[in-house]
């Protein structure tokens, strides 16, 4: 029998894989931001497959249980039914404005990222009253968010730059060496980071101090990695091990855009 779970994955994929013994197959979420709509593809079934439209450019989002996805929105957030494709909690608030990146956390407080006053994150309680803040008026162009084990976050911004902060200000800044507009930064187990850095058109793994461990794609890129040009926006560690990245490839006629997905092995190499 075939197997099948979910994965996350950036900026706004939802995957699924088959077992390693078998061909690969992929179920996801996607966020087509150009667009405005959510997006689901099963290649297990492609008769699953279904879209809605967006009221907007949403980026970000994340699964959190109960058959909902949770969107970033313009100024907080909403929550999708997966079963009904419907809109079932939308959390607007002005003082949300320019959110970019969401995280809804187990004891039910959301995680949110603002492009204001510098960038500017929010934590909401259950009861999506505005709790701690920080602001951070030295930095900007904020994508997405992520958190550490240690409760951080960690997030792109001014350009060539990975910060760490928590709610006091900025704990650890790291500089990402010919990145431009990091798009998101995970934390391996290791304490090793991944880097998407944004329109320089790779994908880095450093160590813990930012130093460059490996690199795929760049620009110029070899022709191989040619699924990274433009952007690299997204990436995520399976727990059976590799690595799945996925990108943006610029825009088509009519302003649209596409993008591609990619898993790698082990040791880093594409396998599909």
């Amino acid at each position: 029998m075939r197997r099948v779970g979910w994965w996350a994955l950036l900026p706004a994929m939802i995957l699924t894989r088959a077992t390693a013994d078998e061909p690969l197959r992929h179920r996801f979420l996607a966020l087509d931001e150009s667009r405005q709509q959510l997006l689901y593809v099963d290649e297990t079934n492609p008769a699953a497959d279904w879209a809605v439209k967006l009221r907007d450019r949403y980026r970000d989002l994340q699964l959190i249980g109960a058959r909902r996805v949770l969107l970033s929105a313009t100024s907080g957030y909403e929550e999708w039914d997966l079963d009904r494709h419907a809109l079932v909690k939308e959390h607007a608030d002005p003082r949300l404005a320019g959110t970019a990146t969401v995280r809804r956390l187990a004891d039910g407080r959301t995680l949110v990222g603002c492009n204001q006053k510098g960038i500017t994150f929010y934590e909401l309680g259950p009861d999506d009253a505005i709790g701690r803040t920080v602001n951070l008026p030295a930095l900007n162009t904020l994508r997405l968010a992520r958190l550490t084990a240690r409760g951080t976050l960690l997030f792109g911004a001014n350009t060539t730059k990975v910060f760490e902060a928590d709610w006091n200000g900025i704990v650890k800044e790291r500089e990402i060496a010919g990145s431009q507009h990091n798009y998101m930064t995970l934390e391996k187990p290791d304490g090793h980071l991944l880097v998407s850095a944004g329109y320089a058109g790779f994908l880095a793994e450093t160590d813990a101090a930012g130093r460059e461990l490996r690199r795929w794609g760049g620009k110029p890129e070899p022709a191989a990695l040619s699924l990274l040009r433009r952007l690299p926006g997204a990436a995520q560690r399976p727990r059976r091990g590799g690595q799945l990245d996925g990108s943006w490839r610029g825009r088509q006629r009519a302003r649209r855009s596409a993008s591609r997905v990619r898993r790698r092995g082990p040791r880093g190499v594409a396998v599909a």
